[in-house]
Order: structure tokens, then sequence, then C-alpha cells
């Protein structure tokens, strides 16, 4: 009887919920791993917002000429219209 209340009582620590403690940091687990990272930089090269279009033609949404021939080969109908 003395080894089956051992392994019952092995068993049970397996699943027993650790308790938090009031001001106590989580404590971090065994095979955690740090996935933060910093930049100090955002590079946009190909957004639009940072291209100068003054000196090139464009339509009423301020699309240039090069923008919509490539909308031309969309696979949506609504934005090759």
């Amino acid at each position: 009887m003395p080894n089956a209340r051992k392994k019952r009582q092995a068993k049970n620590e397996d699943f027993k919920k650790t308790r938090l403690k009031v001001g106590k940091k989580k404590v971090v687990a065994d095979n955690f791993t740090d996935t933060s990272f910093k930049s100090k930089t955002i590079s946009l090269p190909n957004q639009s917002i940072t291209e100068d279009k003054s000196n090139l033609l464009t339509n009423s949404r301020n699309l240039t000429l090069s923008t919509l021939l490539s909308q031309m080969r969309h696979y949506s109908a609504g934005t090759r219209k």
C-alpha cells in the first residue's frame, strides 16, 4: 500500500497548481526563451508617403501612371477598374 500512495502523490504533484503570492513576480519557466527585440530605425523605402510626386503626372486620387499600370494586372476586377 505505501507504494500506491507514493505513486498517487507523485501523479498529483504534476498537476498541482502553484499559488501566486501578492507582490511577487511570476516565476519564469525553465524552458522560457526571450523573444523580445529592439529596433532603432524603421525603414519604409517603398511607401507612397515618402515619395515626392510633385514633378510626376498624377490623377485625382494622387496615383502615378506606373501605379495605375501595375493595377491593370491585378487579379481583382474592382482594382483593375
